[in-house]
């Protein structure tokens, strides 16, 4: 998939919590915005980070509630941000999981969409 289909999937803006862990390393995290093919978290307690910081390539789970954990691979970290590609979803279940979280969005009335394009 390139940068440019990858950028112009329908972000999902929300205020949920999530965690995101790596196999020596778990943090709380919110999600600052979500698409079918990633994610940017926002580190909840950037005191609980220091000295446990991501780093680019290192494989992830990103646990959402009541969705099951989705993978991912850490593409870029910043101060107190952690910015995920989703790994392991085809394009039938990276839709699925935007759907769900737009449905689940869209019933409280949290969230708003983004067109994101590359032009």
């Amino acid at each position: 998939m390139t940068e440019t289909e990858k950028r112009s999937k329908k972000r999902i803006n929300t205020p949920r919590m999530a965690l995101i862990s790596s196999e020596d390393k778990s943090h709380a995290v919110y999600i600052e915005d979500i698409s079918a093919s990633g994610a940017s978290l926002h580190l909840a307690d950037k005191s609980e980070s220091e000295g446990q910081r991501f780093e680019n390539g290192e494989q992830v789970d990103v646990m959402i509630d009541e969705i099951s954990p989705v993978k991912g691979r850490v593409v870029r970290v910043e101060a107190t941000n952690v910015i995920v590609e989703f790994t392991d979803l085809d394009e039938a279940a990276a839709e699925r999981l935007a759907t769900e979280l737009m449905d689940r969005q869209e019933k409280f009335g949290l969230f708003e969409l983004e067109e994101d394009s590359a032009d």
